[in-house]
């Protein structure tokens, strides 16, 4: 019998080509052809529309998402890679990753973000705006890198280091999302489009016009103080009937898709996203002994670190004006010390020595007495300086040093008259001749004699104070400083002078003598210009406090090694908790199927000196009562956002608070937001009261304004008039700004987040509340609401402080700009909200039905 496989080998090779050749096409070809088969299983029916740019399908929908789970999953692997590089020794505030900060500019992985991203796309399209593969290739570059800050705790980097994910590893990582390279290239280029156009737009807020400025400083700044008489809303609740079903139905179908906003006057009956969060606190700020004992940092840790740190931390600080001003007379005595006649004669020592003169000639022209110095050149010369030391309004070589500092020393004209003409000086008692001026710093001043001396035209002075002590061993001090004194007082006959010491060569000869302590001033000179020696805190007095600081760094590495060894502990939880979900999801059935154990966090907490707590089932707005809000994950994301938008159930996740506490933490239950229905239990209820509230407002402020208008009519103050009155209630504030950092200082401002100031006897004050308050003029009398509107105040302005002339000063100096920055920030996003919503005008965009935001965080598990 022939074998089967004798037509195969005669055709071998045109079948093993024709094989290829179909494996090819399959590869290619097959996976899109499913994809379809796929989405037509899917009603495709548009979700949105415009008129401008077309509309969005379902498919068309899922595939923006899924493009935006690529992405995120891809800055999710980069940023898990950089952070293996970093060791878990080194806290998360001193790693800087572009790719963490990227994924929440991106934004989640549900439908309104995908497509207010596609919306922005075909916007900048339609603005030429284009993104080159040079440029997409910059972005991964961008966000495969990293770095880590220097920091003096133990084991950490002392210089900046980088971190990289190189070529080889990202490849490996967009082949684990199943996409290929061209197809990856044009996912970041259509994010590129949107984000590039949000940053021009940003770009063009970004000057701040001078009025408005003045406005924003006025909201920080200016202080009032009110007297308010509050109208409560719900009062007059049962002065509105009753409406028909339908009017309340109309009402709910309005409102039904919007989530309530606390403190807004806008109703929603949407039930907002809700999770329960379990985590452990590791509480340094309270108890940091519990970690560490202070007794175990050594001596020699001590003085290493005083060492490393003694030039920034522990020098001592420089002598108080008090201590200086015993001193100023000495040096302002010396230059002016001679008699006021002698100054005219003087000039002719100094020009009697030209022919001995070097290049630096202008120099030595205001301080002639130095025997060692080279003087300047006999005509010419001497003029110049004359011309410069004019200028001074003080007539002294010393008249510069006042103008520097921006005082004027008015004093150093009657100086020379109680001085005696010999007495002597020194360079360093001569620098403090200044030093009742409440500025004065040495560090400052030595900096400004070396830029006196570099410029020697400039620096007619000082050189001649600098000099004093030179010319107290030469064999004429007292009347040497005294011509440069007077010089300026004669600024048009310098050269007069400088032909009569030609006649008395003689004079020469006493400053030759001293050749020797010439040689000598020269060091002094040079020795005065630079900087003292720095002096430092002993280091017995710093002891005790370097021994806090080194048992806090060590009480932080000890809480992240006991963290970090956990959340490994936990994640073991997390692997159990995706095989138990998807099988979950896969099973026809769930019966059979149990949640894996976890981790008690109690036994946890007990074991590692921890806090255990949970929380209740809360809402974004609604965990802000627990101190774990406060924190940030990974040193860039608070809490509540990665929480409610990027926390898978059961993953541990780490954050730390500006205290330095440490939260290990886990998300145990999740609620999707959702719309309940007319019929829900409890929703007609919600409806109605909301409906009721909307119509007593008009009720409230008209009583408000009657209250108001009484007043003006009695001409007496709110406490004054009612509040002896049964069931008015007048209270005093205490001085308020309209806008707020809280306790924060000017420097750390960037860390807060600005917000209204809190008001004595006002329930949640907002901007239309501030508003009224100062646009009032002291005594007058108006009708704010609160922001909720659930109150209506009458509100009469008792005072308002600083006057007007005295914030304008401030406000010229300049120095409150991270203020005014802080509202700026406020304006911007409330601009950016607009031009959004102007673009969707414009674009004719309409959602067809309410877009789906449980989706948040979905990214990491596909």
């Amino acid at each position: 019998m022939p074998s089967p496989f004798r037509v195969f080998r005669k055709h071998q090779k045109a079948l093993l080509a024709s094989a290829g050749l179909m494996a090819m096409i399959s590869f290619v070809f097959l996976p899109i052809i499913l994809e379809r088969l796929s989405t037509q299983r899917v009603k495709d029916v548009p979700v949105v529309t415009t008129k401008q740019y077309g509309q969005i399908a379902e498919s068309h929908l899922q595939q923006l998402i899924r493009q935006r789970g690529v992405v995120l999953g891809f800055l999710d692997r980069v940023k898990q890679d950089l952070a293996r590089q970093v060791g878990p020794e080194t806290p998360a505030r001193q790693v800087v990753l572009p790719a963490a900060d990227m994924a929440a500019n991106i934004g989640a992985a549900d439908e309104e973000a995908v497509v207010t991203t596609w919306l922005l796309a075909k916007r900048a399209q339609e603005l030429g705006i284009v993104v080159s593969d040079k440029t997409v290739n910059e972005f991964i570059r961008t966000l495969t890198r990293g770095f880590v800050i220097p920091w003096q705790g133990k084991g950490s980097p002392k210089e900046l280091r980088d971190l990289k994910v190189d070529q080889k590893e990202v490849h490996r990582i967009v082949a684990s999302l199943r996409v290929g390279q061209a197809q990856f290239l044009e996912i970041l280029r259509h994010e590129l489009l949107s984000l590039q156009l949000q940053k021009m737009f940003m770009r063009s807020l970004a000057g701040t016009p001078p009025g408005q400025k003045w406005d924003y400083f006025q909201r920080w700044h200016r202080m009032a103080t009110v007297e308010v008489l509050p109208v409560r809303v719900e009062n007059f609740l049962d002065q509105v009937p009753d409406p028909d079903e339908a009017v309340l139905r109309e009402f709910y179908e309005k409102h039904k898709n919007k989530l309530p906003v606390p403190n807004s006057p806008e109703p929603g009956f949407r039930e907002p996203h809700k999770v329960v969060i379990e985590y452990l606190k590791a509480d340094l700020k309270a108890e940091p002994d519990k970690f560490v004992d202070r007794a175990a940092v050594t001596d020699e840790e001590i003085k290493k670190y005083y060492e490393e740190n003694k030039d920034r931390s522990y020098r001592e600080l420089p002598e108080t004006p008090a201590k200086k001003e015993a001193e100023p007379s000495k040096p302002g005595e010396a230059p002016k010390g001679a008699e006021p006649s002698k100054p005219a004669a003087e000039p002719s020592k100094p020009t009697q020595q030209p022919p001995k003169a070097g290049p630096e000639a202008p120099k030595p022209a205001t301080e002639p007495s130095k025997p060692g110095q080279e003087p300047p050149k006999p005509p010419q010369e001497p003029a110049k300086p004359a011309a410069e030391s004019s200028k001074p309004a003080a007539g002294d070589p010393g008249a510069k040093k006042p103008a520097l500092h921006g005082t004027q020393q008015k004093g150093s004209e009657t100086g020379p008259s109680k001085a005696p003409s010999g007495e002597k000086t020194s360079p360093s008692s001569d620098k403090s001749s200044d030093a009742s001026r409440p500025v004065a710093s040495p560090f400052r001043w030595v900096a400004l004699q070396a830029k006196d001396e570099a410029k020697p035209g400039a620096a007619a002075a000082k050189p001649a104070e600098t000099s004093a002590k030179p010319e107290a061993t030469a064999s004429q001090p007292a009347e040497k400083p005294a011509g440069p004194a007077e010089k300026p007082k004669e600024p048009a006959k310098p050269a007069g002078p400088a032909e009569k010491p030609k006649e008395p060569a003689k004079p020469a000869k006493p400053a030759e003598k001293p050749k020797e302590p010439a040689k000598d001033a020269k060091p002094a000179d040079k020795a005065a210009s630079p900087p003292a020696p720095p002096k430092y805190l002993p280091l017995e007095k710093v002891k005790d406090q370097i021994r806090d600081i080194l048992a806090q760094q060590q009480a932080y590495v000890k809480v992240e090694k006991v963290i970090t060894g956990v959340q490994d502990e936990l994640g073991a939880d997390y692997e159990k908790w995706l095989s138990y979900d998807a099988a979950k999801k896969s099973a026809a059935k769930e019966e059979g199927l149990e949640p894996p154990p976890r981790h008690d966090f109690a036994d946890l907490a007990k074991k590692h000196k921890l806090s255990a707590h949970i929380t209740k089932l809360v809402s974004a707005w609604e965990i802000g009562q627990y101190d774990i809000a406060a924190s940030v994950v990974e040193g860039r994301t608070q809490f509540a956002q990665y929480a409610f938008q990027m926390l898978p159930e059961f993953k541990p996740m780490t954050s730390q608070d500006n205290f330095g506490n440490y939260y290990l933490f886990w998300k145990v239950q999740n609620e999707p937001e959702r719309t309940p229905a007319y019929e829900d239990e409890g929703t007609p209820e919600r409806v109605l009261h909301s409906w009721k509230l909307a119509q007593a407002r008009t009720l409230a402020e008209s009583e408000a304004a009657r209250l108001a208008e009484e007043t003006r009519q009695a001409k007496k103050t709110l406490a004054a008039l009612f509040g002896a009155r049964p069931g008015m209630l007048v209270a005093k504030s205490e001085p308020f700004s309209w806008m707020t950092f809280g306790m924060l200082r000017p420097e750390m401002v960037g860390r807060g987040q600005p917000r209204i100031s809190e008001v004595k006897g006002v329930e949640a004050p907002g901007d239309a509340f501030m508003r009224v308050v100062f646009n009032l003029a002291p005594g007058g009398i108006g009708v704010a609401p609160n922001q909720p509107q659930t109150t209506f105040y009458v509100v009469q302005a008792v005072a308002f402080s600083p006057p007007q002339a005295t914030l304008w000063e401030r406000f010229r100096d300049g120095s409150d700009s991270p203020y005014v920055r802080g509202l700026a920030e406020l304006d911007h996003q409330a601009a950016g909200q607009a031009w959004l919503e102007e673009i969707k005008a414009s674009a004719g965009f309409k959602w067809e039905r309410e877009p789906h935001r449980a989706r948040r965080g979905e990214y990491s598990e596909e």
